[in-house]
């Protein structure tokens, strides 16, 4: 997954790819110079963070048996049929 990046001080447009953003202690326009605000930085690193580890876990094989899974806060529950 990329994410776009647009520099507002001097317009030049770039993309980063999300696991390497999720590296990144820092990031800057490579045609400026110019700093991507820390703060945001870490806000934006979360959130790629928290979208791959959705993706890996809906990628999860299901067994044929369950209905739903559903996670909340720091509980997991799952919905089976009875055979």
């Amino acid at each position: 997954m990329k994410i776009h990046f647009k520099c507002y001080k001097c317009g030049e447009e770039f993309n980063v790819e999300a696991k390497n953003l999720v590296k990144k202690q820092s990031l800057e326009c490579p045609n400026c110079g110019n700093n991507f605000d820390v703060s945001a930085l870490d806000k934006l690193r979360n959130a790629v963070q928290n979208i791959e580890d959705a993706k890996s876990i809906l990628q999860t094989p299901v067994p044929s048996n369950v209905i739903a899974t559903r996670r909340f806060y720091s509980w997991e529950f799952t919905f089976i049929e009875e055979d």
